[in-house]
């Protein structure tokens, strides 16, 4: 569900493309994945913003995850379905 041009920028992972971050995907290993309450503001009829608290706990490469995060997504609606286009998460500190 992602567009040709998606970006995804995370503490592990860095700036990733669509390839990427597919490539790389099996190396992230969660044992809790637990989003909070989303909100959803309009951009316009073909897009949206999401945003919500993130818990989480696991590893990439071995490396272990921020636990808290804030993460943000734009949606777009691309050939008639809705795709994510970015994804971006921020580690909370003192979470």
């Amino acid at each position: 569900l992602m567009t040709a041009d998606h970006v995804a920028v995370t503490p592990w992972g860095g700036v990733q493309d669509r390839d990427a971050q597919l490539k790389t995907l099996p190396e992230l290993k969660l044992s809790t994945y637990e989003p909070g309450p989303q909100t959803v503001t309009v951009l316009g009829p073909d897009a949206v913003a999401v945003t919500y608290t993130l818990t989480q706990k696991g590893t990439f490469r071995g490396a272990a995850v921020p636990e808290k995060s804030y993460a943000a997504a734009v949606w777009v609606r691309d050939g008639g379905a809705w795709k994510e286009k970015h994804y971006q998460e921020t580690p909370l500190p003192g979470r």
